[in-house]
């Protein structure tokens, strides 16, 4: 819960550098299994009525699927506005057939039913579902929606988009959206830094390899820092890079004040591009209950990740 004062930082990380890790030798399969490159695409109403229930579409679909997507989508237009705003995660991840996938959307006063989908990655397009309901208290506002596409222990995808959450009578006018076509931003590579207590350093390393199994780029300080190099300028160069700031949030990392300058200057780069860091800062959790966030960080959705026996395979 970061309780040190800002004044006891200290001006440079004085620890050092530990020595690179060697290389590692993957361990041999006699049939690989079969892969399929995956993208992540979801549909919702651009605004929405407080207090009734409301559909979100999520597909899981091969990237020659998208025009198929789009037409099913608008089989739904009515439930979702009209017109309705089209979400796609980043980055596209080649993940083997039959992998469990669970899909969890958040917002801030939203009900969703269901809470979450598990689907088994098999087909080249997966279609979900979700109905949500927006609290009263939420007139007039705009609300971050985030979905959340995991592989345990990995959150392989994030998908975000805003709904404005209107009374009955203005979200149903006319939608000026309504003969717009459905566009989005083109997929980039994500590279990843991770952030995490040195006590918790199986965890996260176990965590790293299974990103790189799944072709993400990560950036971490025992693979990246060399003896004698300033640890503070080299950390906030790669934070810098990262297009995902990924925090291992537990009870150490809440005591860790390398944890809390790196979000810190995390927060700041956020903060110098007109964002509160939601999207690029993506805290994870795996102790229940989870330790209490800090401040700074307390508008930001903590995702929940299971760790099944991955700290055997870390090093």
């Amino acid at each position: 819960m970061w309780l040190m004062p800002e004044a006891e930082l200290p001006e440079a990380f004085e620890e050092s550098a530990p020595e690179a890790e060697p290389a590692e030798t993957p361990p041999e399969t006699a049939v690989p299994p079969a892969v399929a490159e995956a993208r992540f695409t979801a549909f919702l109403p651009r605004q929405a009525a407080v207090e009734r229930w409301h559909s979100l579409l999520v597909y899981a679909h091969t990237p020659e699927m998208l025009d198929q997507i789009r037409s099913d989508a608008k089989r739904f237009l009515p439930e979702l506005g009209g017109a309705p705003r089209e979400v796609r995660a980043a980055q596209a991840t080649v993940l083997a057939r039959g992998t469990p996938l669970t899909f969890t959307p958040y917002a801030e006063g939203v009900l969703f039913n269901p809470e979450s989908i598990t689907i088994a990655w098999w087909e080249d397009l997966h279609r979900l579902e979700f109905r949500f309901k927006a609290e009263a208290a939420l007139l007039n506002q705009a609300v971050n929606l985030t979905i959340t596409v995991s592989a345990d222990p990995l959150i392989v995808a994030q998908l975000r988009g805003g709904i404005v959450f209107e009374s009955p009578e203005s979200a149903y006018k006319p939608n000026p959206y309504e003969n717009e076509p459905i566009t989005a931003a083109p997929y980039h590579a994500e590279e990843i830094f991770v952030s995490y207590s040195r006590r918790d350093s199986e965890i996260a390393k176990a965590c790293r390899n299974a990103y790189r199994a799944l072709g993400f780029k990560v950036l971490m300080d025992v693979d990246e820092l060399r003896a004698g190099e300033r640890w503070d300028h080299q950390l906030e160069r790669l934070i810098e890079r990262a297009t995902i700031f990924q925090l291992f949030w537990s009870e150490n990392s809440a005591q860790s004040q390398f944890c809390r300058r790196e979000c810190q200057y995390a927060l700041q780069l956020a903060h110098q591009r007109n964002s509160d860091g939601s999207g690029y800062i993506r805290p994870v959790y795996w102790q229940e209950p989870m330790p209490q966030p800090p401040k700074e960080l307390e508008h930001l959705h903590f995702a929940y990740v299971r760790l099944p026996r991955l700290s055997r395979h870390a090093d």
